[in-house]
């Protein structure tokens, strides 16, 4: 089980961002890692995440992009499904 941080300890950059600390009880890595996400999804964790604390519009930006790649990748999978069932 994940153990919420200690937020009242401050921040570095590489350990424990800013961008992070301010409002989450867990960073996003803990909860990707734990629950095993692939990799694009973790991206949207990431960018959705800190949006609001780090780069705004291009956070949401980077967000959309890999949130586009997963909708493309499940729509061709579900078109090789029918395929096959063909």
């Amino acid at each position: 089980m994940i153990k919420p941080r200690n937020i009242v300890k401050g921040y570095n950059q590489v350990n424990n961002p800013a961008h992070y600390v301010r409002i989450w009880w867990i960073e996003p890595i803990d909860f990707i890692m734990s629950n095993n996400i692939p990799f694009a999804e973790w991206c949207i964790i990431k960018y959705i995440f800190r949006y609001k604390n780090k780069n705004w519009l291009e956070d949401l930006e980077k967000a959309k992009f890999f949130l586009e790649r997963v909708i493309k990748d499940f729509k061709e999978k579900e078109i090789n499904k029918s395929i096959d069932k063909v």
